[in-house]
């Protein structure tokens, strides 16, 4: 054979090979990228572990230049595994926190999980929230040393842009014990993501967005209509300027207060004029202004030092009065020999808004804040996990400690198809016994008390 032939037949067999490889690798994909496992402890432990799929753990693979880190638009997985080594334990809550502005949550997989009775299954892209909660009816679910840990979830999150962070647990995660109800979790493992980058062309900056605030160009006594009337006034002058949005009053009574009704908008604050007010809720609440609100909805200024309705702290509270008088026109109903505190045109310091006294039969303007989103809130603290009071023994306090939470539920898990001896506030249907019945009532319970979401 000559050399040419050879070299072609060499060629073909190389071709083969590489095809064969190819057909193999994505057959194989997942190996790619293998499965997540978790390492096993060397002694006994009670704890919760995140293990992400995409680690690049085959050296040949990654010698290969094969990348583990998610690109974004990717998705990829993020296992939540469960061990309970020392003890058999019936409720396990996972409350986990996730960088918003690198993933999103896609779905919650529980397949293979397990847990048969679950609690709650729960997750929130703009507050960056997870809340898992299940549980295993008496005696109870136990791993032991030396076997793998147990998968309680399998969280689905897409990523969005390229950068780091973790995906961690918060404080008030636990794993409850059986014989007990006490929380047992000793030991949280978060998981750091990393995300890759793709060239993307320069975005166009976004406009600026700004809340904007007006003072009234008319002016009106005490009497509102209340503080809906006081909005309906400010809305009414906004629509007969063309300005659009939403707006409101700056105003306050026994019922709400300016801090309560407006937005806290987490951008600057602007006269129509375009001078900058403050730069969010906690500047313009902070007792000192950066310009006036003098201008009015037509964008001309007011007459200064005049007197400006709102019964208003700088914090956006009611200014409370002991006096039969000071009542704030009587919640801006009246206008009569009743005072009111007002603010004063013009000033930048606190007096803005508490600055001085005036009888509710005479006329003056008010402070209009437009409440239409103009741009994303801040992310708001995750609120910690309500414990609504009860009287003792009421239905569904198991331990009886006048508070109804997810330990109530791990006492029902405890007292699972007994028919004697259980704890009495758990039977949530008066049928003897506890059984599925009473653990979709108390999950419903602990769902309208705000417990679980």
């Amino acid at each position: 054979m000559s050399q040419k032939g050879f070299a072609h037949i060499l060629l073909l067999l190389l071709l083969l090979a590489g095809l064969a490889v190819g057909v193999y690798l994505v057959q194989q994909k997942t190996n790619l990228f293998p499965k997540a496992s978790v390492s096993q402890p060397t002694g006994p432990e009670t704890s919760f572990t995140l293990v992400g799929s995409n680690d690049c753990a085959i050296g040949l693979i990654c010698a290969l230049g094969f990348k583990s880190d998610p690109q974004p638009g990717e998705e990829f997985e993020v296992k939540l595994y469960v061990r309970s080594d020392i003890d058999e334990a019936n409720l396990f809550q996972a409350k986990i926190k996730f960088p918003v502005n690198l993933i999103e949550v896609i779905k919650i997989n529980v397949e293979g999980s397990f847990i048969n009775n679950w609690v709650e299954n729960f997750y929130d892209n703009l507050t960056g929230e997870i809340s898992l909660a299940g549980g295993v009816p008496a005696p109870g679910f136990q791993t032991r040393l030396g076997e793998e840990s147990a998968l309680m979830a399998t969280i689905v999150f897409k990523a969005k842009t390229g950068g780091t962070g973790t995906v961690l647990f918060n404080d008030d995660s636990q794993i409850l014990r059986n014989t007990d109800n006490e929380n047992i979790l000793k030991i949280k493992r978060d998981y750091d993501i990393s995300i890759g980058t793709k060239p993307s062309p320069t975005p166009t900056p976004a406009p600026e967005s700004y809340s904007r605030v007006f003072i009234t160009s008319t002016a009106y006594n005490g009497n509102l209509g209340g503080l809906s009337g006081a909005d309906s006034k400010c809305q009414a002058r906004a629509d007969a300027a063309n300005l659009g949005g939403t707006w409101k009053a700056w105003l306050s009574d026994d019922v709400s207060s300016s801090a309560t009704r407006l937005n806290h908008s987490s951008v600057p604050y602007k006269t129509l004029d375009g001078k900058v007010v403050a730069d969010n809720w906690d500047d313009l609440t902070d007792g000192s202004l950066q310009n006036a609100i003098s201008v009015t909805e037509n964008n001309t200024f007011f007459k200064s030092e005049s007197c400006v309705w709102t019964q208003t702290k700088v914090s956006g509270a009611l200014i409370e009065s002991k006096s039969q008088n000071l009542t704030g026109c009587n919640g801006f109903t009246v206008a009569d020999k009743n005072i009111s505190y007002c603010g004063v045109d013009g000033s930048k310091d606190s007096n803005w808004t508490q600055g001085s006294l005036e009888s509710c039969n005479i006329e003056h303007p008010i402070y209009c804040f437009e409440q239409t989103a103009v741009s994303a809130p801040p992310t708001p603290t995750p609120t910690p996990t309500s414990t609504p009071t009860s009287p003792p023994g009421q239905k569904g306090d198991g331990n009886k400690d006048n508070k109804i939470n997810l330990i109530d539920m791990s006492v029902l898990l405890t007292d699972f198809n007994k028919e004697q001896g259980y704890r009495e506030p758990i039977d949530m249907n008066d049928d003897k016994k506890i059984n599925t019945f009473d653990f979709s009532l108390h999950r419903k319970l602990l769902l309208e008390l705000g417990v679980i979401k």
